[in-house]
């Protein structure tokens, strides 16, 4: 049986915490609730606490594990999502990991610092499939393919980050649209400025 217990509390003049675990909870039930489902399997597994203290520092741990998402029936693989605190509170690493067919097809890792409001992301995609964004296209594209590699990074204060990208390619992407049924194909370099 699935289980979402949530315990605690946040309060902005004490120290708290506010926990929450997953233990086999269904995905599928978000569908329940967005004005168009998205087809979304898998289960979700593991814990993250909200910490709260008189100096209004907020931060949060988590460690998650997401077996087998797939999203309008298509593979979008295992995730892996995880914080801890580094250099004696003062930096948040975060890591995301999405393994589809045995590669790390999507990850992303950096730190968020607590102080500053400072982020230093890079999101690294190995072949990241463009399907898995099937489920939230229009009707009238009927087949997406390909998928995209290279790397994206985020610095810069959390409230006005900058994206930069050096070595972003573009697989094979094409895009069929139902009323044509012919495929609009997109191959090579691309970049974000």
């Amino acid at each position: 049986a699935q289980q979402l217990p949530v315990n605690g509390g946040i309060a902005p003049d004490r120290s708290d915490t506010l926990s929450l675990k997953m233990d086999r909870f269904d995905l599928a039930l978000i569908d329940e609730f967005l004005p168009e489902p998205i087809g979304i399997e898998g289960k979700v597994n593991g814990q993250a606490s909200l910490h709260s203290g008189p100096d209004k520092t907020v931060g949060m741990l988590m460690d998650f594990r997401l077996d087998t998402l797939r999203l309008s029936g298509v593979d979008a693989g295992s995730m892996v999502l995880t914080s801890q605190w580094q250099n004696e509170g003062r930096e948040l690493g975060i890591l995301l990991r999405d393994v589809i067919e045995g590669r790390d097809a999507f990850r992303v890792g950096g730190s968020y610092f607590v102080q500053d409001k400072r982020l230093d992301l890079t999101a690294r995609f190995d072949n990241f499939p463009f399907a898995v964004a099937t489920a939230f296209l229009p009707e009238i594209i009927t087949e997406v393919g390909g998928g995209i590699s290279g790397s994206i990074s985020v610095t810069g204060q959390a409230d006005d980050p900058v994206p930069y990208s050096q070595d972003l390619h573009i697989d094979d992407a094409f895009v069929r649209v139902g009323l044509t049924g012919v495929p609009d194909t997109i191959h090579g370099p691309t970049r974000v400025v």
